[in-house]
């Protein structure tokens, strides 16, 4: 892994793991800004949840191309490849999501 790197899926005949690189560079910048260990630990927790969530979303469309073409992929190279692209964005969107969240909750009281 590298500090841009998101995941790392590793398949074998008995286990299929997801390693989330917690060094990525775009989470360590948020989290430098955070002051509480709460919030940190939070942040570290959405950004390993979401990946993941992510990176299964790439395995279920790469297995369904595969499928539906018979064509053969790399499909622990596409999901290293896209979370990668993903981790810049990941973040930021989860705060534009909390952000309008807050505001939902504020408008019904």
């Amino acid at each position: 892994m590298n500090e841009e790197s998101a995941i790392i899926r590793r398949k074998t005949e008995e286990t299929l793991d997801y390693f989330v690189n917690m060094d990525n560079k775009y989470l360590l910048t948020e989290i430098n800004d955070l002051k509480q260990q709460e919030e940190i630990e939070l942040k570290k927790e959405e950004y390993n949840l979401t990946m993941v969530v992510f990176a299964m979303s790439i395995e279920t469309f790469c297995s369904e191309q595969i499928q539906d073409t018979g064509d053969s992929m790399d499909i622990s190279a596409e999901v290293e490849r896209h979370t990668k692209i993903a981790a810049r964005a990941i973040v930021p969107i989860s705060n534009m999501i909390r952000e309008i969240s807050a505001r939902v909750e504020k408008a019904k009281k």
